[in-house]
């Protein structure tokens, strides 16, 4: 299969996460923020992979259970759209991040990739451009750089924090 063709069908997938976001469900349970994140932003479409999705609503339950049923709906919808990728040879599954409009307020190591992995899917008030200023100042404030770590990708603020030195959590 053409890689145009590939991505077409990942397309697909996007389209249903998209209509997923506007409808009653997830205007129902407060849905505020949805990004798509990652590996699977930018082409080419890798043979597997996950499809991270980062889900801010309102507020979340703590039991894992309620938090898992959050999506449970859109994940159904997304089988007939990945079986297709399946078929195709491209092995994706969903991988939801949801989290709480209070997190948004705390640092998370995973937001400094942000900026420049990202694609806005849902934004009900606009809560990324604000998001995101928060992450640019932040790595300005830090001196953040990104390093490779043998296979891994880390960002370093060891330039302005000394061992030991207090870390200020929030945005």
């Amino acid at each position: 299969m053409k890689e145009h063709e590939a991505r077409s069908l990942f397309n697909e997938v996007i389209a249903v996460i998209e209509r997923w976001c506007q409808s009653q469900e997830a205007q129902k349970k407060q849905l505020l923020l949805a990004l798509q994140f990652g590996s699977s932003v930018k082409p080419p479409l890798k043979l597997i992979s996950d499809i991270d999705l980062y889900l801010v609503f309102d507020q979340v339950p703590r039991c894992r259970k309620r938090l898992w049923e959050m999506t449970l709906s859109l994940e159904s919808q997304l089988e007939p759209p990945l079986s297709k990728l399946h078929r195709a040879g491209f092995n994706y599954v969903l991988s939801p991040l949801i989290r709480s409009k209070e997190s948004l307020e705390r640092y998370n190591s995973f937001y400094l990739d942000l900026p420049e992995k990202h694609k806005v899917i849902f934004d009900a008030s606009h809560h990324w451009p604000q998001l995101r200023k928060r992450i640019l100042d932040f790595r300005e404030k830090y001196k953040a750089v990104k390093k490779e770590d043998g296979l891994q990708v880390v960002w370093d603020l060891t330039q302005t924090l000394a061992p030991g030195a207090f870390f200020d959590p929030t945005f």
